[in-house]
């Protein structure tokens, strides 16, 4: 009965056995992990068919030979070799523990490139023994993820170069607002290392106020879900302060889920101690226009009696004055008509100063022609070639470039006064892309070395025995240009004429 028991149960043992091993081989033939066995010597006994395609070597091409073979060179993400004493499956075979996972690349022969593999080595003892006198390694494929977490590497070292490169504070914080992450000049502003900021919160970053009011903002922009702006002072603990320009946006996760803060601040100090300068000298400026105009204004009626009073002698009792008397009161009236000229300009200036400007077409063309017909009507005896190009459209002010063209010609007219063929052109020309506008006359001309008084008012670079004037004219067209966003210059030569350009927006 025992024995044929024991013949009983030796059959059943290899026929489980046998089903065991079939098992064990559509397993070994059809599992997606790539299996290699591997002796104590390491030599390649056995690699299943995912292991032949992962590694694009076939069965044959691998038994007998081990897997430190230098054609099959194995290397670390950092590219660099991998030793014999590092080796996996060498490793696990000294030790006899279990190897990994880790991350190896193997070259691939046929895409002449690696594989990057993960790997796990597992010793097989036999019973009783201590040593292992196998290993097997399991492997699958994940170049494509070694790729993606490269390629992901790449953008977030690009997006942090970007980030550190921009002058603004940049920092975004998670919905406890813990600091995640800032750029460099966000770091410097605190006086420390971004590794000392991720991880604290305001409270440990700021005092007590500022912290408080940063955190406050936080919550307005999470409970709204929106943008947030607003103009802060940081001030530090030696009593310095920054005036910083705040925006706060929700920061959101794959799932458009707001998971924290995202915050950049941009030191407006200086340009708010600017525009400060600015409007205090825009109200300077203004005081002033205010008051040349109010002082022009009221001089105008004084010297209208002056001078009537002074005619009014001269007509009505020349017998009770000497030929001396006559003269004081002519150079009495020479000087009411001069001071009458300077508060005429000074009122225009004014006006010109608080003109609101109103854009639209502008034919220049009609406005100069209609300067020199007047012109001609008040100095018949003149005679000046002009050349007028037709249909020059500008957009501006109406008004306002009337007066450029009046005083520009004006100019043109009278420092040709001296010239015996005397030629004033107006026309246009393309410089460095824009229409420039220009007034050139064969007139008396001026050294280019005095040019930076040329717009600077009642400066004249000419006698004004020879050429009357006050000296204003020019900078009002200087004001108006620049009103205008353009550019006004001139190129002169004595004795050759001048010519005048401008430019508008």
């Amino acid at each position: 009965m025992d024995k044929k028991k024991d013949f009983t149960d030796s059959k059943e043992d290899r026929e489980s056995s046998n089903e065991n091993g079939l098992l064990y081989r559509h397993l070994f033939e059809t599992m997606p992990l790539g299996v290699v066995y591997q002796d104590a010597d390491g030599m390649i006994l056995s690699a299943n068919p995912a292991a032949e395609k992962i590694l694009g070597l076939s069965l044959k091409q691998m038994q007998g030979k081990t897997s430190l073979n230098p054609s099959w060179k194995m290397i670390r993400e950092d590219r660099s070799v991998v030793s014999e004493e590092e080796h996996p499956a060498m490793v696990s075979l000294r030790t006899g523990r279990k190897t990994g996972p880790v991350v190896r690349g193997l070259f691939h022969p046929h895409k002449n490139t690696y594989v990057w593999l993960r790997i796990t080595v597992v010793p097989l003892f036999q019973q009783g023994e201590d040593k292992p006198f196998q290993v097997y390694a399991t492997f699958e494929d994940v170049s494509e993820r070694i790729e993606t977490d490269k390629e992901f590497r790449h953008q977030s070292n690009l997006i942090n170069l970007l980030l550190d490169t921009i002058p603004d504070f940049l920092f975004y914080k998670d919905l406890n607002g813990v600091y995640l992450g800032c750029n460099k000049e966000f770091a410097m502003h605190l006086g420390l290392n971004k590794e000392d900021i991720i991880g604290k919160t305001d409270y440990d970053l700021y005092d007590a106020e500022t912290a408080a009011f940063n955190i406050k903002n936080d919550r307005i922009t999470l409970e709204k879900g929106e943008f947030y702006y607003n103009e802060d002072r940081v001030t530090y603990p030696d009593g310095s302060f920054l005036l910083v320009e705040t925006i706060k946006v929700p920061y959101r996760g794959p799932e458009d889920e707001i998971v924290g803060v995202l915050g950049i601040c941009r030191d407006i100090t200086e340009r708010k101690k600017t525009e400060e300068a600015l409007r205090l000298q825009a109200n300077e400026r203004a005081a002033v226009d205010d008051f040349t105009y109010s002082v022009s204004h009221d001089l105008q009626a004084p010297l209208r009696r002056i001078g009537g009073f002074s005619e009014a002698l001269l007509e009505e009792y020349p017998d009770c004055l000497d030929e001396q008397g006559r003269d004081y009161l002519r150079r009495i009236n020479e000087q009411v008509s001069s001071m009458k000229q300077l508060t005429d300009a000074l009122l225009r200036l004014s006006r010109v100063v608080s003109h609101k400007i109103k854009k639209e077409e502008v034919d220049l063309s009609i406005l100069v022609r209609s300067h020199l017909d007047k012109l001609r009507l008040d100095d018949p005896g003149r005679k000046v070639e002009t050349n007028i190009e037709q249909s020059m459209l500008a957009e501006g002010d109406l008004d306002l470039l009337n007066i450029v063209l009046e005083e520009l010609v004006d100019n043109a007219w009278k420092f040709t006064s001296n010239t015996e063929k005397a030629s004033i052109e107006i026309g246009t020309q393309i410089l460095a892309g824009k229409t420039a506008y220009y007034i050139k006359d064969n007139g008396t001309g001026f050294n280019m070395r005095h040019t930076d008084k040329l717009f600077v008012p009642f400066q004249k670079l000419h006698n004004v025995n020879d050429y009357p004037g006050i000296g204003i004219g020019l900078n009002i067209v200087y004001r108006i240009i620049t009103r205008h966003e353009g550019q006004i210059w001139a190129e002169s030569e004595p004795g050759k004429g001048t010519a005048f350009y401008f430019t508008l927006f």
